[in-house]
């Protein structure tokens, strides 16, 4: 005959090691995610670099600025969220209103 303490008990300790496991699983998505996000920017660092294109920003992450590294002509953030990244580099700048115009009726026509 089977104690049923003894079986509540062995719900429990198996639903901690569970919702352990659904944790860590998480966890270690978000890592391996990461880290695929860092090479993949780093690659457009590098070509970017290679072809003698300007970097201005190098960003890991998304979110406000956890910290930022001022490089020689490059300015490396490292982000609150670890999802995502991006380079910018030099000539990608934002136009003015005029310009904006312009461009949306082109693109409307």
């Amino acid at each position: 005959m089977i104690n049923y303490v003894e079986a509540i008990y062995r719900i429990q300790k198996n639903y901690w090691r569970l919702n352990m496991t659904v944790f860590l699983s998480i966890i270690w998505f978000l890592i391996v995610i990461s880290v695929i996000v860092i090479v993949h920017e780093f690659g457009h660092f590098l070509f970017a670099k290679l072809f003698k294109t300007k970097v201005e920003e190098f960003a890991i992450g998304f979110g406000p600025a956890i910290f930022k590294i001022a490089g020689k002509e490059t300015l490396f953030r490292f982000n609150c969220i670890p999802l995502g990244g991006y380079v910018r580099l030099g000539g990608e700048e934002i136009f003015d209103e005029e310009d904006k115009k312009r461009r949306s009726f082109i693109v409307l026509q």
